[in-house]
């Protein structure tokens, strides 16, 4: 009997009110460019792909003259380079 009880009691279930559709317009309006506008046609390349081509090449530059500078020393202080002042 009380397994009947069970079955037969529902949960409560609230259901949230539908939005108000949004209206159709009266008339579809055509948006067509101005004379002098051309469609552009390139693709628009993101911030994020240019930054390795920036930033390699001048990450890989000041590398290259940080170890010309540290072999430079090293030659000097050997007696075998000699820096020129101007």
């Amino acid at each position: 009997m009380l397994f009947n009880i069970e079955i037969t009691m529902f949960e409560q279930i609230n259901t949230a009110v539908a939005e108000i559709p949004i209206p159709m317009p009266f008339m579809i309006l055509d948006v067509v460019a101005r004379v002098g506008q051309v469609p552009s046609n390139k693709i628009n390349v993101g911030f994020s792909l240019i930054i390795p081509f920036v930033t390699i090449p001048s990450l890989l530059i000041i590398l290259h003259l940080l170890r010309l500078q540290t072999v430079l020393k090293h030659l000097e202080q050997n007696g075998k380079y000699h820096l020129r002042k101007w």
